[in-house]
Order: C-alpha cells, then structure tokens, then sequence
C-alpha cells in the first residue's frame, strides 16, 4: 500500500520493491500524471484493476488494488517477480523523486508477503 500526496511531477517518482537477497522490482515508473497534484493512495497487485487515467492512482480509502505501472506508465503485472523467493529477511520499498525541482510527502507504505507455508 502506497500513499504520497502534494507531489507535482509524478514522472519522476520511482517505486520498487527489493528482496532480502537484493532482487529489485520496479512497481511505479510513468511519463504521463502531470502538472497536476495527483495523488497515489492504492494497493498494488498484479490482480488488481487496470489504471486508465491518472486519477484512478487515488482510490477510495486507498484500498483500491491496481498493478503495478511499467514505463511508458502500463499497467501490467509485475510483482509475480518476486514468487519463489525467500521470504525471510529485510524487505524494502523504496520511492525515489530523481528531480529536486519538486517534491511531495509520503504518508504511508506498506508491504504485504503471502507465503504458502507445507
């Protein structure tokens, strides 16, 4: 679960998910979503509904499932990834702003792991 709100330039917000033993996915990269505040407050899931228009990335209560966005800003599975790893260990999520020009806050973030246990 990803909240950020007050940021300007989405494009050059990053998003990714790196496994305790260093595999990284990246589960947020657009080039579209701007000059205009758009929040994200969402889940990302690789079952979750397909975004068409940068307002969806704001869903209500933020407990809306969308999937993850790939450049050019697709929705699109990704976070199958990361089946089969260990799941013990350090997760991390990391956002990035690469521009300093802007920036935003970050209100929450979480990470959910299901494991299949025999």
């Amino acid at each position: 679960m990803i909240k950020i709100d007050d940021h300007t330039w989405l494009p050059d917000v990053k998003i990714d998910v790196i496994s305790p033993s260093g595999f990284t996915q990246r589960i947020f990269d657009i080039t579209g979503c701007f000059p205009i505040e758009y929040p994200i407050n969402c889940i990302f899931d690789d079952a979750g509904g397909v975004i068409t228009q940068c307002v969806d990335l704001n869903t209500p209560g933020g407990t809306g499932r969308l999937q993850p966005l790939l450049p050019p800003g697709v929705s699109q599975p990704a976070l199958f990834h990361l089946n089969g790893l260990n799941a013990s260990g350090h997760w991390t999520v990391r956002i990035a702003d690469i521009d300093p020009a802007d920036d935003g806050h970050i209100r929450e973030v979480g990470l959910f792991i299901l494991v299949n246990l025999p």
